[in-house]
């Protein structure tokens, strides 16, 4: 039988004291920072690039959301 594609290795690693992990070297993470989301009882670790330029902002999250969709809108019926 064959290796199955969907077959995930899991690695469990330790939570100290101060609620730090240590992600195994074999995970191969490149990363000096990353992104924590929260997704029910579970947590989504994304990589953030070095060179990765943060961005300040005064505007609200309600008008962030409405300048995305509004670009979003001009960008799906450009051409048509």
């Amino acid at each position: 039988m064959g290796k199955n594609p969907i077959m995930v290795r899991m690695r469990i690693s330790s939570v100290d004291y101060h609620g730090r992990v240590y992600l195994p070297k074999e995970l191969g993470l490149k990363a000096n920072k990353v992104i924590i989301l929260r997704q029910g009882d579970s947590f989504l670790i994304i990589p953030v690039p070095d060179d990765i330029e943060p961005i300040g902002t005064e505007l609200h999250l309600k008008e962030l959301k409405r300048r995305a969709e509004e670009k979003a809108k001009a960008e799906a019926t450009k051409g048509r």
